[in-house]
């Protein structure tokens, strides 16, 4: 906060003294103090002024006579902090009462979202208006992708870049992901059997994530998922019990729910689908 508020670390001392007096900061500068400036604060300081810290950036924007926005990414992951439901109770009296500042809060993990802001018995329960952000249109990637080939001195095929979008489901982190293995094959012209190339590296290099989640799954969940891999929408169905060894209708149901809150598999109008598409390749590969 005080280093986006001001540009010159002179400024960053001295906001520091003011707003943080409380904490005994201790302030440090290096050679380059662009990128080498550093604020530390005593444990005990922010256990017992935690309120005024959260305060910081309303204080700060006053002061300033500037409005503010907070963004704070994968905001679901405070959550798994031992101390989160005191921490959520403090965030939320704070927050609410400021004039000057908004909070972005987002994050990837959908199903824990949602349980923060929109749990009835949760802080945070109906904090802001939530916003679901869509898939960003496969044209929009193909002209980023093209592009950022040619910056380079490298090349893409608008069909091949649009090939790439695809085999991921347009995907934001795999298709960069994606793209930069493709980029970093070609020598000059990016081509199929690169792109296969590349499809490979970005499953081996999430394989660890892959194998661990799925150690977690019981065998009739992983059986679940099989079935969805295999596109089956009927799934509570007698024949589809039977077929994929998934026990009884409510053990069916017991496990979509399961599912659905580690992020693994989402319901959409069509059924049930898996939220990341390589670790679908890479499943029915290994289990079907």
């Amino acid at each position: 906060m005080i280093r986006a508020t001001s540009r010159k670390w002179e400024a960053w001392v001295s906001t520091a003294k003011k707003f943080l007096m409380a904490f005994s900061p201790k302030i440090s500068i290096g050679a380059d103090p662009v990128t080498d400036f550093s604020i530390g604060l005593e444990r005990k300081a922010i256990k017992e002024n935690e309120l005024e810290l959260l305060n910081l950036p309303e204080k700060i924007a006053q002061a300033k006579k500037i409005k503010l926005i907070v963004c704070i990414d994968e905001f679901q992951n405070l959550a798994k902090l031992k101390e989160y439901e005191s921490l959520e109770q403090k965030m939320r009296s704070v927050w609410q009462h400021q004039q000057n500042v908004t909070y972005c809060l987002y994050g990837s993990k959908r199903h824990m979202m949602m349980d923060i802001f929109n749990s009835s018995i949760k802080p945070f329960y109906r904090f802001g208006q939530i916003m679901f952000l869509s898939k960003i249109a496969e044209n929009e990637w193909v002209k980023f992708i093209t592009e950022a080939f040619e910056a380079t001195g490298k090349s893409i095929s608008k069909a091949l870049a649009l090939q790439l979008v695809q085999m991921v489901e347009s995907h934001s982190w795999y298709v960069q992901q994606l793209a930069y293995f493709v980029w970093n094959l070609t020598d000059k012209k990016a081509s199929v059997k690169i792109l296969e190339q590349a499809i490979e590296q970005v499953a081996d290099a999430n394989l660890p994530l892959y194998q661990r989640e799925c150690d977690a799954l019981t065998a009739s969940q992983l059986n679940l998922l099989i079935a969805i891999v295999n596109n089956e929408h009927l799934l509570t169905a007698a024949e589809t019990l039977t077929k994929y060894s998934m026990g009884t209708p409510q053990n069916v149901s017991k496990n979509k729910k399961m599912l659905q809150n580690r992020d693994i598999i989402e319901k959409t109008k069509d059924g049930f689908t898996f939220l990341d598409p390589v670790f679908k390749r890479w499943f029915a590969s290994e289990y079907c």
